[in-house]
C-alpha cells in the first residue's frame, strides 16, 4: 500500500500541474473590477487569541495530570478507562 502511494503521488501531482497549465489561457483577457460598494468591504475583527508561553503550557499540563489522578482515585478502573479512551487520553 505504501509503495502504491509513493509511486502514485508524483504522477498525480504532475497530472494536476498539467491540467492547471492547460486551463490557463493568456489569450483570454480578465476583467478586473473594483467594487465601490461598501457592503462588500472587509470588516476588521479583533481576535483575542493568545499563544500560551511555556509556563502556561506547563501549568495546563500539571492541572491536566492532577485531574486525571483525581478521576483515577474517584472512579473505578473500568469507568476511568472508558472516560480516558473516549477523550483519547493515552
Amino acid at each position: 500500500m505504501h509503495d502504491f502511494i509513493a509511486c502514485a503521488t508524483p504522477t498525480i501531482k504532475s497530472a494536476i500541474n498539467e491540467l492547471i497549465r492547460k486551463s490557463y489561457s493568456p489569450s483570454i483577457t480578465q476583467k478586473n473590477h473594483k467594487s465601490n460598494n461598501t457592503s462588500f468591504q472587509k470588516e476588521n475583527h479583533t481576535r483575542h487569541y493568545q499563544i500560551p508561553n511555556p509556563h502556561q503550557i506547563y501549568i495546563k499540563q500539571v492541572h491536566h495530570e492532577f485531574l486525571l489522578n483525581k478521576l483515577k482515585t474517584k472512579l473505578s478502573k473500568k469507568k476511568f478507562n472508558i472516560i480516558r479512551l473516549s477523550f483519547g487520553i493515552p
